[in-house]
């Protein structure tokens, strides 16, 4: 009686496969025998949205304006978004590797402007390597014989290599690098 039972089923399944073969030929459509087991491990599409974001771009891009991307992307896409960059364009200024954000603006600067802000702050600023005693003196508490001790160390140890280097100096320690590191510049 078993044996009966999978005769038949196995007769069914062949002559349903065979019905498939012959309407795939007959009609030129693929067709897909689904089995019992290929039913409990279906899967079902799963579509995820994807978050945008908005960047106004601005500056030397050369369509610049407002530009919509996916969440995550990176600065230097969306600059080929914006046509790319000019020929003024400080390139060099952004970090074009960087993750943009919803609702940030971006303003690609000028080689020009870069250079005019470098200049303003250099000139606010004294150059340890450079200055003469009359400049030094020039520093928050720093008389004569500061200055002439900061030169004198250049001299004999060559170039400050970081502003920290003037704690080197005799006389000068943190307290008094704190009141004027924002007043130099090597």
């Amino acid at each position: 009686m078993k044996e009966k039972l999978i005769y038949g089923s196995l007769i069914t399944v062949l002559i349903i496969i065979s019905g498939f073969l012959y309407m795939n030929e007959k009609h030129g459509d693929e067709v897909e025998i689904v089995t019992e087991a290929a039913l409990s491990d279906e899967v079902t599409d799963v579509i995820i949205p994807v978050a945008t974001v908005v960047v106004y771009i601005t500056g030397e891009v050369i369509n610049p304006g407002v530009y919509e991307a996916y969440e995550g992307q990176r600065l230097y896409e969306m600059i080929e978004m914006a046509g790319g960059f000019t020929e003024e364009a400080s390139e060099s200024s952004l970090n074009l590797a960087r993750k943009v954000f919803d609702g940030e603006q971006v303003h690609v600067p000028s080689l020009e402007a870069v250079t005019a802000a470098e200049v303003k702050v250099t000139q606010n600023k004294i150059n340890i390597n450079q200055a003469n005693v009359d400049e030094l003196m020039e520093l928050t508490g720093v008389g004569e014989a500061k200055a002439e001790a900061i030169i004198e160390y250049r001299t004999n140890n060559g170039p400050y290599q970081r502003i920290e280097d003037i704690m080197n100096v005799a006389g000068i320690k943190e307290a008094m690098f704190n009141k004027i590191k924002d007043e130099i510049i090597i």
